[in-house]
């Protein structure tokens, strides 16, 4: 407010904001004085990096013949409208029934688009989430939070969220929470490598065959059980010949001209299921 000592008519105040003021955002009552928000705003406009979101401006006041020209600072305050999002949920773990306590399994990040103490986060798997609550806990380091072994783990799948929300939202009433969805499969120990039931495998073919012309099988086994057994296939060479992935059936992949290429010797990798993987190789003439 501004006071004018004069009488009657030049006595009268009226008030104006200053050019230096945001467009559009605010509006001042001329004969009060009284400031208000005219068109709605994000802290992020007058804080680009979370810094303490102020401008500086001026009201002008005047009696029509005199003016009066006031400084006034806004503080603007940041209200938590933002929930955390977890980048990249869901997540799909795998570990191993050996995982030692503490180990990470997991890594992952949080984003909150607020700011001050709405950035604050505190994460948790949430009471009814039984078993996995036991079985797993959470620890954050350098802004990254992981996902830790934090008791014996028994082989089997668990689904559950993580629930991120701020601990001290302003105001109060504005609580936010979001949740991450995460899988986590352990795996049973993987003891046993495959092994194949030869040294190595000679078979023939002739040339100009066609594609997919059966040449035989190479066969490896794993003692493992269940899932953690099951062998699948590869050829490591850059050969025109190819494995089927599961039943190990190698084939013609390419041309074959026995003037240019009489002979091929190339590697087959038998790898199984377990975690982590274990694998074998044999050289196929």
């Amino acid at each position: 407010s501004a006071v004018d000592y004069d009488s009657g008519q030049n006595g009268i105040v009226r008030y104006s904001l200053g050019d230096d003021w945001p467009e559009g955002k605010f509006i001042i009552d001329e004969m009060s004085g009284t400031v208000r928000v005219e068109e709605s705003f994000s802290f992020l406009d007058f804080s680009s990096n979370c810094d303490a979101g102020s401008f500086t401006s001026s009201i002008i006041a005047t009696d029509g013949v005199s003016t009066e020209v006031a400084t006034v600072t806004v503080t603007i305050d940041d209200i938590n409208n933002h929930a955390p999002v977890f980048i990249g949920s869901p997540y799909s773990i795998i570990t191993s029934e050996t995982a030692e306590l503490d180990q990470i399994i997991s890594t992952f990040t949080i984003e909150d688009l607020d700011c001050g103490l709405n950035q604050y986060i505190i994460t948790k798997i949430p009471d009814y989430y039984i078993y996995p609550k036991v079985l797993f806990k959470l620890n954050l380091l350098n802004d990254e939070y992981q996902l830790m072994v934090g008791s014996p783990l028994v082989q089997g799948i668990y689904h559950f969220r993580i629930q991120a929300y701020n601990a001290l939202p302003f105001p109060l009433n504005y609580f936010q929470a979001g949740y991450g969805n995460f899988t986590v499969t352990v795996m049973p120990e993987n003891v046993h490598t495959p092994k194949f039931n030869s040294t190595t495998y000679t078979f023939s073919v002739f040339e100009n065959s066609d594609i997919e012309t059966f040449i035989g099988v190479v066969y490896a086994s794993d003692e493992d059980l269940g899932d953690t057994g099951l062998v699948h296939y590869t050829v490591l060479n850059n050969v025109p010949f190819e494995v089927h992935e599961t039943s190990g059936a190698i084939t013609v992949a390419g041309s074959l001209d026995r003037e240019t290429i009489s002979h091929y010797v190339f590697t087959v990798v038998a790898t199984d299921h377990g975690y982590p993987t274990k694998n074998s190789s044999v050289n196929v003439s």
